[in-house]
């Protein structure tokens, strides 16, 4: 990885017409906000946060009022993505690039390892930040599942790892972190929850109905599983919820 280039935009402007670099780019918002608008998508970013521009690709920078950036070019980064990638507020990035810049115009031998190790560090916070973001990207995508599943007996683990092409104890991990819970255990709220709502709002489904309606396809096991969660049976909370009405 080599530093080809970087540059600071002292002066606040609103626009930037499209264009591209052969090259990686990575910017750091350092005043106002602006938009990056690249093959029909539009991207906001506020003082402090970033994006990387992989080669090629065209964009256009606006303001609705003005901003100001500091930007470095480099040969190459192992980002998997061929789209532009936005990073929340990262701490001392934008310090690090800004004296990056000041140690490109000096240009001097003795600044080169320095150079080559501050490059190291952004390039290593932005890694860090974007597996964070994946993270999250991916523990919201599997709630999202999820929820779009309840009522589907055949949801499990392992059929989650096929859908995401993570292991199970990457993604039961990964969950828990971001949800305090995991995807078993979100599932099974999640259908609990419905059954209680059906019970309450249906009365006249059979317990078995609603088992299927929640994705049990066996309705002693979901008359098992929401004892424990409600502390009644299906039956006697749908009775008690005749007794109220």
């Amino acid at each position: 990885m080599k530093l080809l280039f970087s540059g600071i935009t002292s002066d606040e402007i609103c626009y930037f017409g499209e264009h591209s670099h052969s090259c990686w780019e990575i910017v750091v918002v350092t005043g106002g906000c602006c938009k990056v608008s690249a093959e029909n998508e539009i991207s906001e970013f506020h003082k402090g946060s970033a994006y990387v521009i992989p080669p090629n690709i065209k964009h256009t920078v606006c303001s609705d009022k003005s901003f100001s950036d500091a930007y470095i070019h480099v040969d190459q980064l192992n980002f998997n993505t061929e789209r532009i990638t936005g990073f929340p507020e990262i701490q001392d990035l934008p310090t690090l690039i800004k004296i990056i810049y000041k140690l490109y115009l000096k240009r001097h031998e003795g600044y080169s390892l320095s150079l080559e190790n501050m490059l190291h560090t952004i390039v290593s916070l932005l890694y860090d930040s974007a597996g964070q973001l994946q993270f999250r990207d991916l523990s919201v995508g599997i709630r999202d599942y999820i929820a779009e599943n309840i009522d589907n007996p055949d949801i499990n683990m392992k059929t989650i790892s096929r859908k995401f092409g993570y292991n199970t104890d990457y993604i039961r991990r990964c969950f828990k972190d971001d949800f305090g819970t995991t995807p078993t255990e979100y599932l099974t709220e999640l259908r609990i929850n419905q059954a209680r709502k059906l019970l309450t709002e249906m009365p006249f489904y059979s317990v078995e109905e609603i088992s299927r309606l929640c994705g049990y396809s066996d309705p002693f096991y979901f008359s098992r599983v929401f004892k424990k969660a409600a502390g009644l049976s299906p039956q006697k909370f749908k009775n008690t919820i005749k007794r109220t009405i």
